[in-house]
């Protein structure tokens, strides 16, 4: 059980760095 919630939240805190990294992505590209 411990694992599921270690890796659920290792997955959100990936999706949001992941989610700002295309935002720079976007703004170094225009």
């Amino acid at each position: 059980m411990e694992q599921i919630i270690v890796w659920f939240v290792g997955l959100s805190v990936e999706q949001k760095s992941h989610q700002k990294f295309s935002l720079l992505n976007q703004f170094f590209s225009c």
